[in-house]
């Protein structure tokens, strides 16, 4: 099950990354297009930067955090169905018996 899952999730958090480190390039750059000649843009600049550093760490915390429950569950789901088959088998010997 986690063979199958795995490489899914995995795909699907590369493209949000992926995304997502567009969204913020464009962000600033548009911030910096916009302020490019005002005066004190330098400081605005550094708290649009900082926002941004903030976001990113804040979503990565949030990623460390759903991976480590993904992987828990994962984990979770490979012993219930390994319990599941094994009582199954000996159910089956049983009745064959």
């Amino acid at each position: 099950m986690q063979a199958i899952f795995a490489p899914i999730a995995a795909a699907q958090r590369a493209t949000f990354d992926a995304q997502i480190a567009d969204v913020q390039a464009k962000f600033l750059d548009a911030v910096n297009g916009a302020m490019e000649d005002a005066p004190g843009a330098e400081n605005f600049l550094a708290m649009a930067k900082s926002a941004v550093a903030a976001a990113n760490n804040a979503y990565g915390d949030a990623n460390k955090a759903t991976k480590q429950v993904s992987d828990a569950l994962t984990a979770n789901v490979a012993k219930v169905t390994e319990a599941a088959v094994k009582t199954s088998q000996g159910a089956l010997a049983t009745i064959e018996a």
